[in-house]
């Protein structure tokens, strides 16, 4: 349930009330942020147009209000603008456990290396993208996270992950929605809820370890019929997962898993289903 008057800003205390966000990196995670109108949008930095170059800058959104019943991200990119990010530190809030993420861009250009996001309720990175879009992700280190480390949606979007170290996430780390042509490599992840989650596309997922993740290394998802889901699983070091090394669901499901490195997993290396 969201806020609702005409004067919930003048008070914001006077309107509380409970709202259940979702908290499983999904396209219905991604509608929330724009629960109220995009104008509302509660952000360190909202990036509406043109071009953004950000280097060595630090935010905190600690001790945000909880009140504001809303999620609130560090950065928020609109359609067609331009962020490059390095070497800057972003930090969610730990006194009040709002509801905040580090960036949200929506069809914008994302290039972020050699930042840290820590403590984001809401997600670290939240992208949705279209073809034209160029995303580049690139060592960056990502901590204690809720909802996902790193979540990408966009058919035919081209993002590429690489080279990050994503730790303490209680969440999955990295996670590609429906036809996402993403390009996964490098990438270090340990004491994490799960790792990698490929849905419904083919992304590439090439010499990532997977360190210790509580449930599955790498899950592969393929129930939507309107696409085959294609993945490629190359040369990943899994070790030491609470469950499945890599798990496959899904009637549409056609990975392409070879040369992989599967150690020490509590169920299965490789279960298909």
């Amino acid at each position: 349930m969201l806020l609702k008057g005409p004067n919930k800003d003048a008070d914001i205390k006077s309107f509380q009330v409970h709202s259940h966000f979702e908290y499983n990196a999904n396209e219905k995670c991604m509608k929330e942020f724009f629960a109220h109108k995009p104008d509302d949008l509660y952000c360190i930095i909202l990036l509406r147009t043109g071009i953004l170059r950000i280097n060595g800058c630090t935010m905190s959104l600690d001790g945000v209000f909880k009140e504001t019943h809303k999620k609130i991200p560090c950065i928020a990119c609109m359609p067609g603008s331009h962020l490059s990010m390095f070497d800057c530190q972003l930090k969610g809030d730990t006194t009040n456990h709002s509801d905040t993420a580090g960036i949200l861009s929506i069809n914008a250009n994302v290039n972020v290396k050699r930042s840290v996001f820590a403590h984001f309720k809401c997600g670290g990175l939240m992208i949705a993208a279209v073809p034209q879009n160029k995303l580049f992700i690139d060592h960056n280190e990502i901590l204690s996270c809720d909802t996902a480390g790193i979540y990408i949606q966009g058919r035919a979007s081209k993002p590429v992950i690489s080279n990050n170290k994503i730790k303490f996430c209680k969440a999955t780390t990295i996670c590609t929605n429906l036809d996402v042509d993403a390009n996964i490599y490098n990438n270090q992840m340990s004491l994490n809820q799960q790792g990698i989650r490929i849905m419904n596309n083919k992304s590439r997922v090439i010499d990532n370890i997977v360190d210790k993740s509580h449930e599955d290394g790498i899950v592969v998802i393929g129930d939507d019929k309107s696409t085959k889901c294609t993945p490629f699983l190359w040369r990943n070091k899994i070790r030491a997962c609470g469950a499945n090394g890599i798990f496959v669901s899904g009637e549409q499901c056609d990975p392409d898993i070879r040369g992989n490195i599967i150690l020490q997993c509590r169920k299965s290396g490789i279960k298909l289903t």
